[in-house]
């Protein structure tokens, strides 16, 4: 409830329940599976959007993560062992505390979870607990430096580095799995359930079929208990190898299924065909490792000691071929399609022969390695050093310190620039929508990223006053069925670093109006963001309060108008989204001014947004998508590929019709540069091309202009910026716009309803 929120745990709660009902039906097992399959299709029917939800965007990734693949287990072990268990672990069973922070949980047998409850001394169990999540930490660690620094663009791969890079660290990200998994093993131990490791050195596998056993091994016992087993037994009658191959082979195809079934209820959508590839690939390689191994004759016992130089060097050599094939594999996987990840492999037509020399020298030298780790591991693990290591509970101390220090935002600064930057791209924010960012994304980072709706509700459970920017953005906004995408929640009242923030009924960061415009009334609507909004400062010190008395007080008493100052604001929208705006709530006003501020969001994004939204976009929307040759549906690298050259096209017209929707009720559409609040004034080329290139194309549109760069009470930026906020004013920095666009509207008359 603390979470997800008290709507969202209560439906999760009721369906909960009503699942573990059908569950103990007093019926045989046929019937209650076609009742479970009864409810799911009906459930099936909202999260594919056919029908409106009745509930919150959560629910249903939540409840799937919870129950989809435990609800098998569990009927499937009371069908066949049925013991008296408690109803409370009944309900633990399903109910997994780390479950509502991780949708992709680890598929936790129900028999094991029984059995390990404090199957150890307590002590024993937590320490073990405390040991996997440090372990999780640290692959997560590892998986941002991973996607910061090693993990190249398809359409940059230049060279047999990038190459390699490309191909190995495919692979490698999927320790953002293995350390979400160990996490969450991990809590679970601190409640007393020794459960087993869910990942084993998967890296090190010296066969197909040892990687699959040992990379995510609650999956694979899951698929034997379920598919491998009963379907050896029952085909054992046609030759043993006959059973092997075909149990085999079912797995990988109900591996297949079950993870594009998964994927549908945490994504909305079925990626069947390219999911396919990837697994009828995996499925045959180790079907072939599968047999080898059947027909291997029994190993002898292993001697004591080290191993032979030659032994090493062959587990060694495996081991890195291995590896090599499954990155392949999973490059294949993460790659946005076929004729991408051709496209990349035919780079290595282009490697010359000295690069292929380096590459061979570089492998050998990590099969040395490795022969030699072989070799002297049974030494160490019987010195007195590694006993030490191993028993002295100060070395997890230590390692916790360590990454204290890490997490310490002081330490990299004082280490140097070098330092300074691996800490902000490694743990700074941005590194935590990495996956959103990039478009090589693997394909956990993609299951992972939820839907805009399911993310809406994550963020508008997460509000946390101490932390100001992660508040504001979590607690101001909610999302809307129309091609806006979101907007500002109404009728709320918060405290956001220390000053009042207010909206009215009609979402807006202002006081109340009446929709109709009284008589003799001049409205001048202010369209921004961040900044024009007022985030950071008192509902009473933001531009347009300020503006509308400086009106009412100076120039009211000349033209006998009383001016209405409407804050229409919302952070982070873009050009499109003002479009919409104006259409579908400025207009309703009745304003005779529209100002239109140059803090505007990427119109890109928002193309992004809107292709990928489960809402149904309808008019303008649709005409949007239209004119930059986005459909519903495509991916975020086909959005950018379509809208890269035509960028200033979509925006031109977004504008003009924008202008448009001001001319039809009669309001004066007017372009309003406004100052970027950094303290380095020195803005990058790339943003100062952008800022000239949409007010030129508004100037195009039809827009009149008003600066307010420049002029008036010029201050040092230090002062004018928000010190909890980037990029956003302080009150002081109000003031200074307020002053600025009062002496620009009276230098337009007209503006201010003068003829």
């Amino acid at each position: 409830t603390a979470v997800v929120g008290p709507a969202t745990a209560a439906t999760v709660f009721a369906l909960g329940a009503l699942i573990l009902l059908l569950c103990h039906l007093p019926v045989s097992l046929l019937t209650r599976c076609a009742a479970l399959v009864a409810l799911g299709a009906a459930l099936c029917t909202a999260r594919a959007g056919w029908i409106e939800e009745p509930w919150g965007p959560l629910v249903l990734p939540l409840l799937a993560s919870m129950f989809l693949f435990r609800c098998a287990i569990y009927l499937y072990d009371e069908h066949k062992q049925p013991h008296a268990v408690p109803l409370s672990m009944r309900v633990a069973y399903f109910l997994l505390l780390p479950n509502v922070c991780f949708l992709l949980f680890p598929v936790v047998d129900y028999r094991t979870f029984q059995r390990t409850y404090y199957a150890e001394p307590a002590a024993r169990i937590h320490a073990r607990g405390l040991r996997w999540m440090l372990r999780g930490v640290a692959h997560l660690l590892v998986y941002r430096g991973v996607h910061a620094f090693l993990t190249p663009e398809p359409e940059g791969v230049d060279g047999l580095l990038d190459l390699v890079l490309f191909l190995c660290s495919s692979y490698l990200l999927y320790l953002r799995v293995s350390g979400h998994f160990h996490l969450a093993v991990g809590i679970l131990h601190l409640f007393g359930f020794a459960l087993p490791e869910t990942n084993r050195a998967y890296w090190f596998s010296s066969s197909i079929g040892e990687s699959w056993r040992r990379t995510n091994v609650y999956w694979t016992e899951f698929m034997k208990k379920l598919v491998y087993y009963p379907s050896f037994m029952r085909l054992r009658r046609y030759g043993t190898t006959f059973a092997i191959a075909a149990a085999t082979l079912l797995v990988f195809v109900a591996t297949w299924q079950l993870h594009a079934l998964q994927w549908f209820w945490l994504q909305g959508e079925l990626p069947l065909a390219w999911d396919g590839l990837f697994w009828a690939g995996s499925g045959v390689l180790a079907l072939i490792s599968v047999l080898a191994e059947a027909r291997r004759p029994p190993a002898q016992a292993l001697a004591a000691g080290a191993p032979s130089v030659a032994a090493a060097a062959r587990r060694a050599l495996c081991i890195v071929g291995v590896f090599a094939l499954t990155s392949v594999l999973w490059s294949l996987w993460s790659s946005r399609s076929l004729d991408e990840w051709l496209a990349v492999l035919s780079h290595a037509r282009e490697v010359g022969a000295r690069d292929w020399f380096a590459l061979a020298g570089a492998l050998a030298l990590v099969v040395g390695v490795a022969t030699l780790w072989q070799c002297w591991r049974p030494l160490l693990e019987l010195s007195a050093w590694r006993a030490r290591w191993a028993a002295g509970p100060w070395a997890y101390g230590a390692a916790c310190a360590a990454l204290a220090c890490v997490a310490w935002a002081p330490a990299p600064t004082s280490l140097g620039a070098f330092a300074a930057d691996v800490h902000a791209r490694v743990l700074g924010d941005a590194s935590a929508d990495v996956a959103e960012q990039t478009a090589s994304t693997a394909y956990y980072d993609r299951l992972i990223r939820n839907d805009g709706r399911v993310e809406w509700a994550w963020r508008g459970a997460r509000f946390d006053p101490d932390d100001a920017p992660a508040f504001m953005r979590n607690a101001l906004l909610q999302p809307v069925s129309t091609g806006g995408i979101f907007e500002l929640t109404p009728s709320r009242r918060l405290r956001i670093a220390g000053d009042d923030y207010t909206s009215n009924a009609d979402g807006m960061r202002d006081r109340e109006y009446p929709r109709r415009k009284p008589p003799r009334t001049w409205r001048i609507a202010l369209l921004g963001t961040c900044v024009e909004m007022g985030i950071g400062v008192g509902d009473d010190a933001v531009m347009d309060v300020l503006l509308e008395k400086h009106l009412n007080r100076d120039v009211s008493p000349r033209t006998g108008l009383t001016y209405e100052v409407l804050n229409f604001a919302v952070p982070a929208y873009t050009i499109v989204h003002q479009l919409f705006l104006v259409r579908d709530k400025v207009a309703a006003f009745e304003p005779d001014v529209v100002l239109v501020s140059n803090h505007v969001g990427s119109t890109v994004k928002y193309l992004i947004e809107a292709a990928r939204s489960r809402r149904e976009l309808v008019g303008d929307a649709l005409d949007v998508l239209a004119v930059a040759g986005v459909e519903p549906g495509m991916e975020e690298h086909e959005v950018r590929q379509k809208t890269k050259a035509i960028l200033v096209d979509i925006e031109l017209w977004t504008l003009r019709r924008l202008g448009e929707e001001c001319s039809r009720v009669g309001a004066i559409p007017v372009w309003m540069d406004v100052p970027v609040f950094i303290l380095d004034e020195t803005l990058p080329e790339g943003m100062v091309a952008r800022i000239e290139s949409v007010r030129a194309s508004a100037e195009q549109a039809g827009f009149r202009w008003i600066d307010l760069c420049s002029g008036v009470a010029e201050l040092p930026m230090e002062e004018l910026v928000h010190e909890s906020f980037e990029h956003v004013a302080n009150a002081v920095g109000h003031r200074l716009l307020e002053a600025r666009l009062y002496r620009a509207l009276l230098a337009q008359p007209e503006l201010l309803g003068e003829r």
